[in-house]
């Protein structure tokens, strides 16, 4: 709150189980418990609880015998946060979670609708967990256009907030501030076609 955070963002633990539905409900009534337990430190120094989608082999994969972990698809972030049902609980998409689970951010964004209230921008190759700077995976990447259309579609207007620091991980100190730079070129350029489509452009 003393630094102007308006959202923190924590992952639903996934409890391993069968997921049956009995073992979702089981899933789903724990994490709002937990989260519940949280809402009278959010309400003292007004600082608001978004629930990123997290991954789960399952979606990587396409494998019917992989573990499935709660959080991973819209529903059940709807499901919790509609669960809890307080102002100060809301959902972050983590853009690089969503491309591994294959969701379209033209109708996973929109599902999330107002809930929405945070994002973690990242690109990955589909694969793996990479964190690096939108655009870096050339066609296999995040489809920005699409990503920007989805937001608009969920009337966000919140922050959009990097979680990139593998982008740096290998970079030498010499070429840090060239690293950083394009980064921040990047930033601007989703920046601005948001702000574009908002305006009711392309």
């Amino acid at each position: 709150a003393q630094r102007g955070v308006p959202w923190m963002v924590q992952h639903p633990d996934v409890f391993p189980g069968p997921f049956d539905a009995a073992h979702q409900r089981a899933i789903l009534t724990a994490n709002a418990e937990f989260f519940r337990s949280l809402l009278p430190a959010c309400e003292k120094h007004n600082v608001g609880l978004a629930i990123e989608n997290i991954f789960d082999a399952a979606g990587r994969h396409g494998g019917r015998n992989c573990p499935r972990f709660f959080g991973a698809v819209p529903d059940e972030l709807c499901a919790l946060i509609d669960e809890i049902h307080h102002p100060l609980v809301g959902a972050c998409w983590d853009t690089g979670h969503g491309r591994m689970m294959g969701h379209d951010p033209r109708t996973c964004l929109p599902a999330l609708g107002g809930r929405l209230k945070a994002l973690h921008i990242q690109e990955n190759d589909g694969r793996n967990d990479d964190h690096m700077f939108p655009f870096v995976n050339g066609r296999e990447g995040i489809y920005w256009a699409a990503f920007s259309a989805g937001l608009r579609a969920a009337h966000y207007a919140g922050p959009l907030t990097y979680e990139t620091h593998k982008a740096l991980a290998a970079v030498p100190e010499e070429l840090l501030d060239v690293t950083l730079g394009y980064g921040a070129k990047v930033a601007g350029y989703l920046a601005d076609r948001l702000a574009r489509r908002f305006a009711g452009g392309r």
